[in-house]
């Protein structure tokens, strides 16, 4: 006979209990000697609460629905953004997204409804319109937009030194070195 499914706070009481348990085993002979206290004072054990889970859960779900209402705000500023941007091509990409609601139900969520819009803006518009265009949509592209850019900065500044240090001729004991090297591996 199968057993009852655990209700989740159940689960939760018994995550915490499996875990506390594992993070005394850790400390045996501390624990043995009475010194539980000042382990857990001094934090080498932690304790889980035993609705540690479902609180985890909780903010999980409402994380989950805030950012769901982000991408239905800025998915509807997008797409409002499109049909001024682009009028030619936002009938054609709204037939588009039509048919993948119909035809694949995730794209029913906000988030890809979001990404849908932000891709055809992406394909229509040029790079610099692109950009203005999701800041006036999208409160938090601003700040996004500069982290990109920075990161692409940093990368070409490492690309340039790389390619300036292996244009550099090898001072004579490298070259030795790397003749001696390549001597050694043809003979083994």
């Amino acid at each position: 006979m199968p057993r009852p499914r655990k209700t989740p706070e159940q689960a939760s009481i018994d995550n915490a209990k499996k875990f506390n348990a594992r993070q005394r085993a850790a400390f045996p002979l501390f624990m043995g000697a009475g010194l539980e206290a000042q382990l857990l004072e001094q934090g080498h054990v932690r304790d889980r609460a035993p609705d540690h889970q479902l609180r985890l859960q909780q903010e999980l779900w409402d994380r989950f629905a805030a950012h769901d209402d982000h991408c239905r705000v800025v998915g509807e500023a997008l797409r409002r953004e499109m049909k001024a941007a682009a009028p030619e091509t936002y009938r054609q990409d709204l037939l588009r997204l039509r048919h993948l609601r119909l035809r694949y139900g995730s794209m029913r969520r906000p988030v890809n409804t979001c990404d849908f819009w932000r891709t055809a803006l992406r394909k229509s518009l040029s790079t610099e319109e692109f950009q203005a265009v999701e800041r006036r949509a999208d409160p938090t592209a601003a700040q996004r937009q500069a982290n990109q850019a920075h990161v692409t900065t940093r990368l070409a500044a490492r690309l340039q030194a790389g390619q300036a240090r292996a244009n550099v001729q090898p001072t004579l004991w490298q070259a030795a070195a790397t003749a001696r090297a390549t001597r050694t591996a043809h003979t083994m």
